[in-house]
């Protein structure tokens, strides 16, 4: 049986019109800048209203405010989170009813933190339409000139790209990904082994002469040439220790969903055509 919502909060997307009701809001000045490029430190009325801002402000409020000053980590953590739970989490409840996996994805602009597209895995369609993909093809389906530029926009996924998304992000140019849950959450509490196991056997090389690859071998570079990727449970983890504790609840809450979804998708897993389901 699915599990029950967490206690006391309700479960994630039952209300799009408010912020994390009852709880402290982080959007803050100070705390670790996470400078997304685009967005302007903010003069001292500006600091001054934004400290005011309370937890019941609207999620939209937030990309308002971070095209106002230059963005913290706790106010992006909590934009992105807002946006997984808004405007990811919705798309993916009904991917999962149709026999899709849990993963899901969006772009924003760097300008005002804005979603451009959302959207969530339909491998039932297409096997290449991995949730990355598929919101980077519905991006390129936009008309250009409502189109920004990859290199505007800051690109999430709900769960670390594979091997076939990393290269789908690298190819269309962005220069930046987010995620939320690791490859070690898909295989071990999604129950998808996939991402580790590609990486590791058909991409892993070993070194001349070895007849392996060690074992704690990064499965990709983190930071390259090309983009550099967040881990958001680290960026949550770097910050200070009310902070973490006021966004503890709100996690829990995305990964009691996750774990919802995850169970119907493994009910029916393997009776929709999925290749590597």
């Amino acid at each position: 049986m699915p599990r029950a919502p967490a206690r006391g909060r309700g479960p994630v997307g039952t209300d799009p019109n408010t912020h994390s009701p009852g709880r402290k809001s982080l959007l803050t000045v100070s705390g670790a800048d996470h400078s997304l490029g685009g967005i302007q430190p903010a003069d001292a009325s500006t600091i001054s209203t934004v400290r005011t801002a309370t937890s019941t402000r609207r999620p939209a409020r937030l990309a308002a405010y971070a095209s106002r000053i230059r963005m913290d980590t706790s106010a992006l953590v909590i934009r992105l989170l807002d946006v997984i739970e808004f405007d990811i989490a919705a798309e993916t409840r009904l991917g999962v009813a149709e026999g899709n996996k849990l993963f899901g994805a969006a772009i924003l602009r760097k300008s005002d933190l804005s979603v451009v597209v959302a959207d969530t895995n339909k491998e039932t369609e297409n096997p290449l339409w991995h949730g990355e993909i598929h919101v980077i093809k519905r991006f390129y389906e936009l008309p250009a000139d409502e189109r920004p530029m990859t290199k505007d926009c800051l690109f999430l996924a709900t769960h670390e790209p594979c091997s076939l998304c990393l290269s789908g992000i690298t190819w269309s140019g962005f220069d930046n990904f987010y995620f939320l849950f690791g490859y070690e959450d898909t295989r071990d509490s999604f129950g998808i082994p996939h991402d580790i196991a590609i990486l590791r056997e058909v991409f892993a090389v070993p070194d001349p002469g070895a007849a392996s690859v060690p074992p704690d071998r990064p499965l990709y570079n983190r930071v390259n040439p090309f983009w550099h990727s967040h881990d958001i449970k680290e960026m949550i983890a770097s910050l200070d220790e009310g902070d973490r504790e006021a966004l503890a609840a709100r996690l829990e809450d995305i990964s009691d969903f996750y774990s919802d979804v995850s169970m119907l998708y493994q009910q029916a897993k393997g009776s929709k055509g999925i290749p590597l389901a």
